[in-house]
């Protein structure tokens, strides 16, 4: 009964709207992710100031879904969504920065919304920001700078890139 009263809902609240293919699908699937593009702040040693830099961007990390169940709710605008709840980890697999600067995992529990699947995951001082319907991300390593250093232990940096489904 609750799976039809969740397909009702889900029509009903998607008939106002331009038709559009649900973009993910309610399983588990696994993500290998490469940055494209980086770039941040970095202390010049000569000048003895923070400038903007361009970083090479060499990152990649796995995202595993593992699904958990599919459900209907309420959003901001008090309108019906279908949404999937999924146990998220983030696993990094290379990085060109100091080990310390990101933590290995970022594992999560999200609820991401099915015609939209956008979701973001914080460890540390690493955040991510995915949306798997578009297959990109942005992340950003939010350290440095501010805590006073004037050296480039840790440069802060906000990197973007692509992920690709590998199941």
């Amino acid at each position: 009964m609750r799976v039809v009263l969740a397909a009702l809902v889900t029509l009903v609240s998607m008939a106002g709207q331009p038709c559009r293919a649900l973009v993910l699908e309610p399983r588990s699937a696994s993500f290998y992710c490469k940055v494209d593009f980086s770039g941040g702040v970095s202390f010049n040693e000569i000048s003895k100031r923070w400038d903007s830099a361009q970083f090479v961007p060499v990152d990649r990390f796995n995202l595993k879904l593992q699904f958990i169940s599919t459900d209907i709710r309420k959003n901001i605008r008090g309108d019906y969504e279908a949404v999937a709840n999924f146990r998220a980890k983030i696993t990094k697999q290379e990085s060109h920065m100091p080990s310390s600067w990101f933590p290995g995992e970022c594992e999560t529990n999200i609820a991401v919304k099915l015609d939209d699947p956008w979701f973001s995951c914080s460890s540390g001082p690493s955040h991510y920001n995915i949306n798997l319907g578009l297959h990109r991300f942005l992340s950003a390593y939010m350290a440095g700078y501010v805590d006073g250093s004037e050296n480039n232990d840790a440069m802060p940096s906000v990197s973007a890139g692509l992920c690709t489904q590998v199941d």
